[in-house]
């Protein structure tokens, strides 16, 4: 006959390990690390910059297209290093790069730019993270300009 110690035994280790196991799938995981490569998906930049720019007057009457073709052009990627620092290269044709610091609380994420083309700049955007999408926000002469990321790679260590 078996004792209740002996069924303890026998069904404890494994009922534990499932036990921790579910809790831990209960609690959710942490958010994902922004850190990574971002690209800027043109299409949805033009998309959330084409409303603002017209909102301040910035394009002419009839000259949507040629915004639209504009907008088209610009190219941005940006290095989040694991190790907080952060480089941006952008621009139409020729790019600037911007260098700086980045932190992530739960999906929110800021970047404090330190640099500009090797030279002192302060600056900052800030954002959200949603899986392989990065929506930061910069503030550009009065106008909150939005710059949508997609992740083309994982974090780069430093």
């Amino acid at each position: 006959m078996r004792t209740s110690l002996d069924s303890r035994r026998t069904f404890g280790v494994p009922t534990f390990f499932a036990s921790i196991m579910s809790v831990l799938v209960s609690c959710g995981s942490r958010d994902a690390s922004v850190a990574g490569t971002w690209t800027l998906d043109t299409a949805a930049f033009v998309e959330a910059a084409l409303p603002v720019l017209k909102e301040h007057g910035r394009i002419p009457a009839g000259a949507e297209g040629e915004a639209k073709a504009q907008l088209g052009k610009v190219r941005m990627s940006v290095d989040l290093a694991s190790d907080g620092s952060f480089v941006c290269h952008m621009g139409i044709g020729t790019t600037a790069r911007f260098e700086g610091t980045w932190v992530q609380n739960g999906k929110n994420v800021a970047l404090v730019q330190t640099l500009e083309d090797g030279e002192p700049k302060d600056d900052q955007m800030s954002g959200t993270q949603d899986g392989n999408s990065l929506r930061l926000v910069h503030d550009e002469a009065g106008m909150a300009m939005c710059y949508v990321l997609r992740r083309s790679s994982a974090a780069s260590p430093r």
